[in-house]
């Protein structure tokens, strides 16, 4: 029951939405798709725990998710400072991260996104940078 639930959730979030250009993008999606899956997708049949907090607790690990390098914390406050840059809540970033699966389409606008806030935040840091030695 397990192997057809998982082929199923594979084919329908993974290989029906995607057009493959290239076996490197092929495994990329695929590897991008599988930590989702593994990592911080929840699963009824494990108490609605993702399968590597579940693999840890069994091995007697009391916080599961920091050992996985999961940071509820710090994943909040990357949002809130990406909510700030772009001046809206939620941000863009935040919406398309929101999503599964994450398509081809998602991750490019994603990363185009990423760019353009990253651009944002260094011209305004050049910008604090440069009044700070004006005022020197």
């Amino acid at each position: 029951m397990y192997a057809e639930g998982f082929q199923s959730r594979l084919r329908d979030e993974l290989l029906n939405l995607e057009e493959f250009t290239s076996l490197r993008e092929t495994k990329m999606l695929a590897e991008t798709w599988r930590r989702d899956y593994n990592h911080y997708r929840p699963h009824s049949g494990l108490g609605y725990q993702t399968p590597v907090a579940f693999a840890l607790r069994q091995a007697g690990c009391r916080q599961p998710e920091r050992a996985a390098g999961y940071n509820p914390q710090g994943y909040v406050r990357f949002m809130e400072k990406l909510a700030d840059l772009e001046g809206r809540s939620p941000s863009t970033v935040g919406v398309l991260l929101s999503t599964h699966p994450p398509s081809g389409d998602r991750l490019r606008r994603l990363r185009e996104q990423l760019a353009l806030l990253l651009q944002r935040s260094t011209e305004e840091a050049r910008h604090r940078y440069l009044q700070q030695m004006r005022g020197l």
